[in-house]
């Protein structure tokens, strides 16, 4: 699930910057480790002779599991190197201090942060993650492909258990954010790990590329979670013609908007034989993203007036995404209150405050005036969950900070039941966060640096949850 901080005076996404100097060599890779004030993370970049001018370069947060990032700019002029990354907002300025030593000034949001470098001995390698699958693999592959009602070709990877003529089938739903069929996030790739797990337990496994990720097509940017949820159901009926897999035994397993992904498939599209909902949201999505917001802030060592004021600008937006009936009378009215905003940051002769507010506007018009986040935060956990009706098992850690433990699987396991549905069992783990990897606090700055990626107990209790599904109804 995606992380909503708005209005922060800094947004540390994956940043980079890059070398130069006074007849001195910038080629190569070099190392380097930003301290931001609550974390440090390390970057690497590579600068190499280009044709059209003298560098170019990319650059690496391998804490962010981000690689290969591109510089849309290097520049040296009077000594000194200047890199930007125009649609990160990122320019880095860097001058040398000995032949393999780099001084460097990273700038983004408006802030700026020192950062040396020093020259990489050889290449330097991409990490690997310790649970990464290595071969033999007892278990075969297969890539098959559905095309929805708009052409889209959604492709994905079938694991089949060697030696299981009629396996029990699993089909895996990424949570939010454009996902490949891994759920390939920070370095860490969660699906690949779960299904490597299960089908050395004997359990098929679907995973695939959402549409307009990977090999797949479409356009994820104007896609909702109604229209994740028609894929998937696609991809059910597909896998129940597969000769190799037992259709009256075919489950979803959806983590975080994944699980809203699969309520809406069963209540809509149509019934597996067994749902998997992990740290799925069960309250009002306003609620649960003004509670996210404040417990992450609150692990960066943000105060409480700033977190208060993140909060209210947040509960504003809201409010006019939840009270419209359509997207564009809700982006008038958010429109306007930055505006309005505006307006009394230049009254104020503030600037600072000026430019966190449209750089916050910005932000918003790119990634909550959106069909996708508009169909989000109108989500309506007791509709859609009370309709489930199929045995089912929810789970959580107790160091999620996107969808925390107390609430959220509670009033899913609440809404089922008060359905009617007695097959439903939760599970709540401690020490785990949203991406189930064993967590110190839960932040997600923590989740790249994990060498866990998926818990092996919890992957453990999912396989026993599936084999002990018996027949249900035949799914065509």
């Amino acid at each position: 699930m995606k992380i909503f901080l708005f209005y922060t005076t800094l947004i540390v996404s994956i940043v980079l910057f890059n070398t130069h100097a006074h007849g001195q060599d910038f080629s190569g890779s070099w190392k380097g480790k930003l301290d931001v004030g609550t974390m440090e993370m390390r970057i690497n970049i590579h600068i190499t002779p280009s044709e059209s001018g003298p560098y170019s370069g990319t650059f690496d947060s391998p804490d962010q599991g981000a690689y290969d990032l591109p510089f849309t700019s290097v520049v040296v002029v009077d000594g000194e190197l200047t890199c930007t990354n125009e649609s990160m907002g990122i320019v880095l300025t860097a001058t040398f201090v000995e032949d393999d030593d780099l001084e460097a000034r990273w700038m983004q949001g408006g802030m700026a942060f020192p950062i040396s470098f020093k020259r990489a001995e050889g290449a330097i390698e991409r990490e690997k993650k310790v649970q990464d699958p290595e071969p033999p693999f007892p278990y075969e592959e297969e890539f098959l492909f559905v095309v929805n009602e708009q052409g889209d070709t959604i492709h994905g990877t079938l694991t089949l258990p060697n030696n299981v003529k009629k396996a029990p089938v699993v089909i895996l739903v990424t949570g939010s954010g454009p996902q490949n069929r891994d759920s390939e996030i920070l370095g860490h790739r969660p699906f690949l790990v779960l299904a490597d797990y299960l089908s050395r337990q004997g359990i098929a496994v679907f995973r695939y590329d959402e549409r307009g990720v990977g090999e797949s097509g479409g356009d994820f940017l104007t896609a909702t979670s109604r229209d994740f949820a028609s894929d998937a159901a696609l991809i059910v009926q597909m896998i129940a013609k597969h000769k190799n897999i037992d259709n009256r035994r075919i489950g979803v397993y959806g983590h975080s908007e994944g699980a809203m992904v699969a309520a809406i498939l069963n209540a809509e599209f149509i019934n597996p034989n067994f749902i998997i909902l992990a740290a799925g949201p069960g309250v009002p999505i306003p609620e649960l993203l003004r509670k996210q917001s404040d417990d992450i802030l609150k692990t960066q060592g943000a105060t409480r007036s700033k977190r208060d004021e993140i909060n209210s600008l947040n509960t504003d937006i809201y409010n006019f995404l939840v009270n419209s009936e359509d997207l564009e009378s809700a982006a008038i009215k958010i429109n306007e209150y930055f505006n309005k905003l505006m307006v009394e940051a230049e009254k104020e002769n503030d600037e600072d405050k000026l430019q966190r507010i449209v750089e916050t506007k910005k932000s918003i018009r790119e990634n909550v005036i959106t069909p996708w986040f508009h169909f989000f935060i109108k989500f309506d956990p007791e509709h859609y969950y009370g309709q489930i009706n199929v045995p089912t098992l929810i789970i959580n850690g107790k160091k999620d900070l996107q969808v925390w433990w107390e609430d959220n699987p509670t009033a899913i396991q609440r809404i089922i039941t008060e359905s009617g549905n007695k097959q439903v069992e939760m599970k709540i783990y401690d020490d785990i966060n949203h991406l189930f990897q064993t967590a110190e606090t839960g932040s997600p700055m923590e989740y790249a640096g994990n060498e866990e990626t998926f818990n092996k107990k919890i992957m453990a209790d999912i396989a026993e949850f599936i084999n002990a599904q018996k027949a249900g109804k035949r799914i065509t």
